[in-house]
């Protein structure tokens, strides 16, 4: 007998990767990102209300940790700007 995030993952997996694949252009930060999807569903199933389908809760899973995502790589894309002062000043010696 299929515990219920396995009958989730059989259901769903493919379709969440391809979701996710197709906004990030990178087979292993689909990956990573599907993970992290896995592990707040398995956390938060339990709050899970039934107010929408398994499938629209899963999706607003998958959108919400992606967009996490890029904000996490905008967030080190300015940090590394910021340090590296990309302000080219020209030094006259």
């Amino acid at each position: 007998m299929k515990t219920t995030f396995e009958q989730l993952y059989d259901e769903y997996h493919k379709d969440l990767y391809q979701y996710i694949f197709y906004m990030v252009k990178n087979k292993e930060q689909t990956e990573d990102i599907l993970q992290d999807v896995y592990i707040r569903v398995l956390k938060s199933y339990q709050k899970f209300k039934g107010n929408s389908s398994e499938r629209t809760w899963l999706f607003s899973i998958a959108r919400h940790v992606t967009f996490d995502y890029f904000r996490s790589l905008k967030r080190k894309r300015q940090r590394i700007k910021e340090f590296f002062n990309w302000g080219c000043r020209r030094r006259d010696d």
